[in-house]
């Protein structure tokens, strides 16, 4: 059997493009953390980092639904192709997972239930993305129903609802969010990827996403910096996958970087082009990989890195984190059986 080539034909660059970001992104979220004793400077970076870092999800969500709507595959197809491509990678890895905090001492022996339990907890918990995803690909059908006998403005109302029932009636109530259910809380993402594709945004308005976003930019460190010491509920006003300025910033960048890539492909060299074709097919291995090198930074804890400015250190080690992570899913990729679920 031969091992396993990444295959870079009929993909689409403007969607392996904001895939490739959205995971670097997932991984900057993960690698952000402040210092017992942190300064002015450390604060900014978080916020900074941090403001990237939920744009992930969102990002991930808005690429899906704008892939996966307009399609017309039946049940059978529809999720035979997620079982094979997501469902199985994530078991794999869940058991990897599960086998590592026990070698690792973080879970001592147990019983058959009890490692059970840990398998369950793992698979449902290391992973949070997925369960969500997962809900959404279990509404997708019959999203398709009504998106095919819904017009433009059907579409709008509904995506308008859910921004109501996630940020104006939460700002009412004075609440951080009025529902824990991850599917509720993205499923306007996953609308609005079918909306920006079914409905291409008009250029006279999509010149304006680009300044509504470099606003958000500016406006989450600024608020974090100078709100926080006088509103305790700052941090989770801005810091949540569902808030005010992540909504509107991760919308506004998902448009910023389709119409970009799209208008500037046929300048784009083929070597940058295979490049972005094999991240975006090795998307969802770096993001089940990733914390395998997060906790051998933490073990070796290189103080090379550590005495660096936070600002600079994080960028750093997300980096680094990103690229093995996908040095070692392109490994295993070329082995065969296993490359087929790794992911």
């Amino acid at each position: 059997m031969q091992a396993k080539e990444l295959k870079t034909t009929n993909r689409t660059l403007w969607a392996d493009g904001i895939r490739t970001i959205a995971i670097y992104f997932v991984i900057l979220a993960h690698t952000v953390s402040l210092p017992k004793n942190y300064s002015s400077w450390d604060l900014a970076g978080f916020s900074i980092y941090g403001f990237f870092g939920l744009l992930s999800v969102p990002l991930f969500v808005i690429l899906t639904g704008s892939l996966l709507l307009k399609k017309n595959d039946g049940y059978e197809d529809f999720f035979k192709k997620r079982v094979k491509r997501v469902l199985l990678p994530w078991i794999l890895w869940s058991l990897f997972y599960v086998v590592f905090k026990i070698i690792n001492g973080e879970e001592k022996a147990m019983s058959i239930w009890q490692l059970a339990h840990l398998s369950f907890r793992v698979f449902m918990s290391q992973f949070w993305f997925l369960p969500m995803l997962f809900g959404l690909y279990f509404l997708t059908p019959v999203l398709r129903i009504f998106l095919r006998n819904a017009t433009r403005r059907d579409v709008a109302y509904s995506i308008l609802i859910w921004l109501i029932f996630i940020i104006v009636v939460p700002m009412v109530l004075g609440a951080y969010y009025i529902t824990d259910s991850y599917v509720i809380q993205f499923i306007g993402y996953y609308l609005f990827g079918y909306f920006v594709i079914e409905y291409p945004v008009n250029k006279k308005i999509s010149k304006f996403f680009l300044p509504v976003f470099l606003a958000c930019f500016a406006i989450s460190p600024i608020y974090y910096l100078l709100l926080t010491p006088r509103d305790p509920t700052a941090p989770s006003q801005l810091f949540s996958h569902v808030s005010r300025i992540i909504v509107i910033a991760s919308s506004s960048f998902f448009i910023i970087l389709k119409d970009f890539l799209q208008i500037n492909e046929p300048r784009i060299p083929e070597y940058v082009k295979k490049l972005v074709f094999n991240l975006g097919q090795m998307s969802l291995g770096i993001y089940l990989s990733h914390s395998i090198f997060i906790n051998l930074y933490n073990f070796i804890h290189p103080d090379v890195i550590n005495n660096l400015p936070r600002i600079i250190s994080i960028f750093i080690l997300s980096i680094f984190v990103f690229m093995f992570s996908a040095l070692l899913i392109y490994l295993l990729r070329k082995i065969p059986l296993i490359g087929e679920m790794v992911g």
